[in-house]
Order: structure tokens, then sequence, then C-alpha cells
């Protein structure tokens, strides 16, 4: 039952600021350069994932997914990625020593980072990224999330820690507004489909469904072909026998 309302809670969120616009927000980067967000959203789509360095729990899988994610994208030059904290007591010298013990190299579509502190709590409000701070420790309870910002506005979600390069590239394609494939789920109600949607390929694969489909027709010219040839040799084993 919580997991099932963990699930209702993220597709409530997600519906709740899909397409919602966020207000300016500057960051400093782990080189010291200073980034309007906002701004440079309007260039090219931002992939944007929030965490602190001291972080003992999500934060080491969400990273993890993420830097496998980028290493395999598809999509590599069409968006850039910040990765930022939003710990106050997090510095741009914390910042970069966390980059390196990650082993991310210095890219200019890669971006490791701080979140200023003016209209830090304004915009993290703006796009439903909520933070506490765990009493007694150096912790803070958050969730795990990955954007996609896009001329000013959020355009996709991805909640959870595990995910890969499609699910990553789906984001992009999503905000620059490409067409992208519907296609269904597994379901063991319906197990037999005209046609596969492999996600691994992109293609489309013709499945069991489609056969079936035609087994009806298959079959009925089946036998009209052996009623065809039984009627003919009937045919000609009676004209043999009325001419001899």
């Amino acid at each position: 039952m919580l997991i099932l309302s963990n699930a209702f809670a993220d597709v409530f969120m997600e519906q709740r600021i899909f397409y919602r616009e966020f207000p300016e927000v500057f960051i400093t980067s782990s080189n010291g350069r200073e980034y309007n967000l906002k701004e440079l959203s309007y260039q090219k789509p931002l992939i944007l994932t929030i965490i602190f360095t001291r972080c003992g729990s999500i934060c080491p899988a969400l990273i993890l997914s993420l830097k496998n994610a980028l290493e395999n994208s598809k999509e590599k030059g069409k968006y850039i990625t910040f990765i930022l904290s939003f710990a106050p007591d997090d510095k741009l010298e914390d910042i970069k020593d966390y980059k390196n013990s990650l082993g991310f190299s210095d890219k200019e579509d890669i971006i490791f980072g701080i979140i200023n502190s003016s209209g830090k709590d304004f915009f993290l409000k703006t796009i439903g990224f909520d933070y506490k701070k765990i009493e007694g420790t150096t912790q803070y309870d958050h969730p795990a999330i990955i954007y996609a910002l896009y001329k000013g506005r959020i355009m996709r979600i991805l909640y959870g820690s595990n995910f890969g390069s499609k699910e990553l590239d789906m984001m992009v394609r999503n905000a620059l507004g490409e067409w992208e494939i519907s296609y269904t789920l597994p379901d063991p109600k319906i197990p037999y489909r005209c046609y596969g949607y492999n996600f691994s390929t992109g293609n489309f694969e013709i499945d069991i469904g489609f056969w079936l489909m035609y087994l009806p027709w298959f079959f009925g010219f089946f036998l009209t072909l052996v009623f065809t040839i039984h009627r003919s040799l009937i045919k000609r084993r009676t004209r043999y026998v009325c001419g001899s």
C-alpha cells in the first residue's frame, strides 16, 4: 500500500509541476563560473539533479545511474547536465572534491556546482524539491529526481535512482518536442499482440498475435486448396471411368 501511495504521489507531483515555469536562479560551478539556469535553458535542454556531497543514502546510487546514462547516451551534445548541491554547508571545494571522487572529467556539458542562496528556496519549492535536515546528523531527507528543463519550463521529471541512457534520452527528446513512440506495456491479461516495441533497439517487431490473427485465413485457404484438389481428382476419375 505504501509503494502504491508513493507511486500515486509521484504521478500527482509530476502533473502538478509539469510545464511549470521556474524562476531565475544562479549557480556557481566547481571551477568558479556563474550560470543563470533559466537563461541557459533557452539554449539547450538542461538535465538537472540535486544532491549534497555528504549524502550517505540515495545520492551515490543516483549519480552512478546518471553517470552510466551519460556515458551511453545517444543524444550527447543536445543537452547540458547540472549536478548541484542544495545543502547550505556545501562549499565549492566540497563539490569539486565530490566531482573528482566520482571520476567525472572536466567537460563543458557536465557541470557540478552549488545553488546560490539567493532565490534557492523559491526555486526548489517551484520545481517540487523538498528537503529536511535530519536532526543530530549531517544528513538530509530528500527525493531522488532528475529534471529536464527547457526554455524556462519543467518539461520532464524522472523519479528514482535506477535508470539508464534510454530513459535519459527520452527525457531530452520530450523536452525538445520530438516525436516519441508510444507503446503498450506487457500485460498478462493480453498475452498476444500484433506487434511489440523493442525498447533496447527502438524498433517495432512482429509479435505472435500478428500470426494468430491470420491463422484462420491461412487455415481457410489450406482447406479450400485441399478441397479444390480433391474435387479435381474426383472429376478426373469420373471422366476416366466414363471414357473406359
